[in-house]
């Protein structure tokens, strides 16, 4: 048999030669792809399915706009009619009651003090009454009220100079 002895540097390059040009070709082939990519291309239009989610989401969001004011609208409307309904019934009756009504006479009754007065009367005797220490059960008891009744004519009488600070003032 024969021996053939090749010295070592031409086997490295033997060996090295054909990795070395496979590198070269996927570098250059790697390298042309991305210089692809950096082209400018031209903007592409979009088509009418794909504008179709940005028209539906502006579509929704003006319904969504549009419902919430009417609900708004709609709750002021209501506060405004309860304001009305309330303001009427706060303002003082300036008209004394008809023979048509009667006033109930025995222990529970109101007093004829208190029914022949007008509101008006009846809220400054309040006023008077709670300036004087009365509390506001007594006054109640005293003028044959309700306790709701005279607690909103407490909260609703004129705020005098000195309770001015003291005071806090709602505006219904």
């Amino acid at each position: 048999m024969q021996t053939i002895t090749v010295p070592a540097w031409q086997a490295i390059t033997i060996l090295a030669v054909p990795s070395t040009l496979l590198f070269t070709i996927i570098t250059a082939l790697l390298l042309k792809k991305r210089r692809r990519k950096k082209k400018i291309e031209p903007p592409v239009m979009p088509t009418a399915a794909q504008s179709m989610p940005r028209l539906n989401s502006a579509v929704h969001n003006h319904l969504i706009f549009q419902q919430i004011d009417a609900v708004f609208n709609a709750l002021c409307s209501i506060i405004e009619t309860e304001r009305i309904k309330l303001k009427t019934l706060i303002q003082p009756l300036n008209t004394d009651p008809g023979p048509e009504l009667s006033v109930p006479s025995g222990p529970g009754a109101p007093s004829a003090f208190a029914t022949s007065q007008t509101g008006q009367n009846i809220s400054q005797t309040i006023a008077n009454l709670l300036d004087n220490g009365v509390t506001p059960e007594n006054i109640a008891r005293e003028l044959g009220l309700s306790q709701t009744e005279v607690n909103l004519a407490i909260k609703m009488r004129p705020v005098t100079a000195s309770e001015k600070g003291n005071r806090l003032e709602t505006v219904a």
